[in-house]
């Protein structure tokens, strides 16, 4: 739902900032949690990820039905992991959360960074089911189901960051244990989501213009930019 319709948006701080002549209209990707009734079956059962390097760890499957491959990356934040998965600069990457458990307070409207999830693939040690907070309308699982996203859980993700560490850009695969020998093949024939454009992938097709009139005293101040 955009930002004039009653479902809390994405990028809420925009809305009434004073310095932007067009302000975007954004949807936030929690806004396919408050109707659930064509949320796609969860994933489960035990699970596999295989990294390029012959690395192979079990766990078990939750998120979207299907297989997540890509590079391997990692974050290290205790909060926030709505905020991670909703980043764009995450888009064709497995994203690890070396933080053990994740989605205690669950996943909140108005919160996200965008209208998607981005990464191709989500790596977690706990999953919560049954998250904890007054706001809450899902979980990280309902999450990654609306968005078709697959994830693993029961996974050592320290031990998988200091190997990320210590050998640079590493390619995985994860999917149900059974399609092991399916996985290893599309594991060798795998290329880096570098060789993409992933810029064009994220980025919008409109200019947005900002005011850079007189100062405001009274109203917010001019919007950081940033150029990566």
């Amino acid at each position: 739902m955009s930002m004039n319709g009653s479902t809390p948006p994405g990028f809420a701080r925009a809305r009434h900032n004073p310095h932007l002549a067009n302000t975007p209209q954004f949807d936030d990707a929690a806004d396919a949690l408050y109707d659930k009734s064509n949320l796609p079956q969860k994933a489960s059962g035990e699970g596999i990820l295989l990294l390029a390097d012959g690395g192979r760890y079990e766990g078990t499957l939750f998120g979207a039905e299907g297989f997540g491959e890509g590079e391997l990356v990692f974050t290290t934040g205790m909060m926030g992991y709505q905020e991670s998965l909703t980043d764009p600069s995450w888009a064709g990457q497995i994203l690890t959360f070396t933080y053990p458990l994740i989605g205690n307070y669950g996943i909140h409207g108005g919160k996200s960074e965008s209208k998607a999830v981005w990464p191709k693939g989500v790596v977690v040690r706990h999953a919560m089911d049954d998250p904890d907070h007054r706001d809450s309308i899902g979980t990280v699982s309902e999450l990654l189901q609306a968005h078709g996203v697959p994830g693993i859980e029961n996974i050592d993700t320290r031990a998988i960051t200091k190997r990320v560490r210590e050998l640079g850009t590493v390619l995985c695969i994860f999917g149900p244990k059974e399609n092991e020998q399916e996985m290893l093949e599309r594991l060798q024939i795998m290329t880096s989501p570098e060789l993409n454009d992933l810029v064009d992938l994220v980025s919008i097709n409109e200019p947005i213009i900002l005011n850079p009139g007189a100062k405001d005293d009274l109203g917010e101040p001019l919007p950081r930019i940033g150029a990566l």
